[in-house]
């Protein structure tokens, strides 16, 4: 009897983590398609600022401009997204540090351009 229990204890915490994964997949994705960001973040950039948060590469100002000119809810959810993907593996606290050094370093770019 006490297996029963057991089992049906985790099932639930296992659909309720499944879902809770889920909303915070579907918020990121809403943020994006609201702010439009996925129109405004070249294919280009887009991997220069993906290479960076993996430590793989580095970010040309054009592409802080870019970026910052997206804005920092946009860098926020992309980052997101990323650390929602199954597929990748990295250190989740060192991805988000690199995304919070990136979009500074940018932001000071950006501060510091004559456009």
């Amino acid at each position: 009897m006490a297996g029963r229990s057991s089992n049906y204890f985790y099932m639930i915490l296992f659909i309720t983590s499944a879902l809770m994964l889920m909303s915070h997949v579907f918020a990121q994705e809403e943020l994006i398609e609201k702010y439009g960001c996925a129109s405004r973040m070249t294919a280009h950039c887009g991997n220069e600022i993906y290479s960076a948060l993996f430590d793989i590469g580095t970010i040309t100002g054009d592409c802080c401009l870019t970026l910052v000119e997206m804005n920092k809810t946009c860098h926020d959810a992309f980052v997101e997204e990323i650390l929602d993907d199954p597929t990748i593996k990295g250190d989740r606290s060192k991805i988000l540090a690199n995304g919070k050094k990136i979009w500074e370093d940018c932001a000071l770019v950006a501060a510091n351009s004559p456009h």
